[in-house]
């Protein structure tokens, strides 16, 4: 990515800072580091990672509508002089970054991805992925992929790790990346039968070898299963879980000429999608909870029928319209749906079949996403600098 002496623009207002929210989830503090860093690349601007600590998610958790004490801000390193943007992902995140927000008197810009804490009417910008059904609003970037991180020193050192252990294997490699059970989606041992068919289909149509990774969240049934099922097979590497060190998987990632993925990581999807690379998504079953009419409850029902219209292309009516209405006011809160992502990505042809011809256009599509997020977050800051001056 060029810097802004290489695309001749000059930090806004002597330079912006950023304040980089870190929580408790991985993926989630990677998107956070991801926008952040092509940010810093892009203007020059600085930034800073914060964490928040365990008390200011229990704050966030028990009693949102109330900001705590400053002095639980500045035991967690929160303290003026504040940033002019905080990114969060996440929804204690968001909760924290909202309060940060009112410290500052308000003249702090908050971006927000993935789970939201607050109304979004609140945020500055919101940048959503499809698989939360967040109703769309002025002050949304809805997002292809998860915004995805990379660090070209830890891959270094991984390639340098890996490549060569790696090369009696013969090519074409197909990279294998197996998740886990991720509510509400199962992931059973009928699940590992099925990815094993697929797997050696693939290989079977496409030659080469396999190149296998888990996750922390895969079932020891679909491990054992699919290592018994290649037991007798040379043409495979199978990286376990905790991984080795340094680990593989940026090796994988770098070094795979092709990807089956299973569908219930959007992190891990975005992953592979951003390789450039072709990319298969492995379905998992999806339950029926989550595609008819619900006792459950109302709004749950129009959450599901709404989504089910949204995939199958129709023009929001009435219902639909009340659905967002609750879920933009806080009174619905959508389940994650890894389909309506699914539908997404096969829509903007970033995925498909690895029997076909298809083209790893993942890459590409995410900076674009980058650039336009970008020119968005300048635009805010230049506004709020120029509503500060008049």
């Amino acid at each position: 990515m060029q810097d802004s002496q290489e695309t001749g623009e000059t930090p806004i207002g002597g330079g912006p800072r950023l304040w980089l929210l870190q929580g408790k989830t991985a993926g989630d503090n990677a998107q956070v580091l991801a926008l952040g860093d092509s940010l810093t690349a892009k203007t020059g601007w600085g930034s800073e990672i914060k964490t928040v600590s365990p008390d200011l998610r229990q704050a966030a958790k028990s009693r949102w509508r109330r900001r705590p004490s400053d002095a639980l801000f500045a035991a967690a390193g929160m303290t003026p002089p504040w940033p002019e943007v905080v990114i969060a992902c996440g929804k204690t995140p968001c909760i924290t970054a909202q309060w940060l927000k009112s410290l500052s008197g308000g003249r702090m810009i908050h971006v927000q991805l993935g789970r939201l804490g607050v109304k979004p009417t609140g945020i500055d910008l919101v940048l959503e992925t499809a698989q939360y059904g967040v109703a769309p609003t002025a002050n949304m970037i809805s997002l292809t992929l998860p915004i995805v991180r990379r660090d070209p020193a830890r891959e270094a050192a991984a390639i340098a790790a890996w490549e060569s252990p790696l090369q009696h294997l013969p090519r074409p490699w197909l990279g294998v990346l197996v998740g886990g059970p991720a509510s509400p989606i199962p992931f059973d041992a009928a699940d590992g039968s099925r990815l094993l068919r697929r797997m050696t289909e693939l290989r079977r149509t496409l030659g080469g070898s396999l190149l296998i990774a888990y996750g922390p969240r895969t079932p020891n049934p679909v491990r054992e299963i699919l290592e018994l099922g290649l037991s007798g097979d040379a043409g495979h590497r199978v990286f376990g879980w905790p991984p080795a060190q340094p680990n593989p998987y940026p090796a994988l990632l770098a070094l795979a000429d092709r990807f089956l993925v299973t569908c219930d990581s959007a992190s891990m999807i975005a992953d592979a999608c951003v390789t450039g690379k072709p990319v298969e998504i492995f379905g998992l079953a999806i339950p029926d909870y989550l595609t008819r009419f619900s006792s459950r409850g109302l709004g749950f029902s129009l959450d599901a029928r709404r989504r089910r219209r949204y995939r199958e292309a129709l023009k929001p009516d009435a219902l639909d319209q009340l659905r967002d209405l609750l879920v933009t006011q806080r009174l619905l809160t959508p389940y994650r749906d890894m389909r309506d992502l699914l539908h997404v990505l096969n829509k903007a042809g970033i995925v498909g079949s690895l029997d076909e011809s298809i083209e790893g256009k993942g890459k590409a599509l995410q900076q674009r996403e980058i650039d336009g997020v970008q020119q968005r977050i300048i635009g805010l800051i230049r506004a709020r600098q120029n509503g500060m001056t008049q």
